[in-house]
């Protein structure tokens, strides 16, 4: 705030509105809560660069949105109902092909290069696939829930307690 000298009332504020920060974080609503608003327009989206030595060169992971770790969950087990398993074959190709992103935040591989990328380095991908658990919250803790819901006959798919 700033004294107007040029006011007719020398005891005057002038006050300047600021414009709000792009990059502020979302404000909570007056009871304490984020707002709808708040939560959809969050840019949550995080990225790290992983040195890959054995690629010659460094690769992006970004964490998944809701609907990519549903998928991704959902690819990690296969039949239906008893018949229900975990397939991890290929499980760390799977995570680096989904996280992998370039510059510009696109996804480097598609599904179809799972199986070509499951061919590389298991140093490489298992150090990439550590980081893309770490930013996804994917944990052995994850996995164990996952096969212990399994041994109790219940669905491991995507929104299963």
């Amino acid at each position: 705030m700033s004294t107007d000298p040029t006011s007719a009332d020398p005891g005057a504020v002038d006050y300047v509105a600021t414009p709000p920060v792009a990059d502020a974080p979302p404000v909570p609503a007056q009871n304490g809560y984020l707002s709808r608003e708040a939560i959809l327009s969050t840019e949550d989206i995080i990225t790290e660069d992983v040195d890959v030595p054995e690629w010659g060169g460094k690769v992006r992971v970004k964490s998944m949105t809701g609907l990519e770790r549903d998928a991704f969950d959902a690819s990690l087990t296969t039949g239906v109902g008893k018949d229900l398993k975990i397939n991890t074959d290929n499980m760390r190709a799977r995570l680096v092909a989904a996280t992998c992103v370039d510059d510009l935040g696109a996804l480097v591989f598609t599904p179809e290069d799972v199986a070509a990328l499951g061919q590389h380095s298991g140093a490489a991908l298992g150090r990439v696939s550590l980081v893309a658990q770490k930013l996804n919250g994917l944990t052995g803790a994850d996995v164990e829930a996952m096969v212990e819901s399994l041994g109790k006959g219940q669905s491991a798919g995507p929104g299963s307690a």
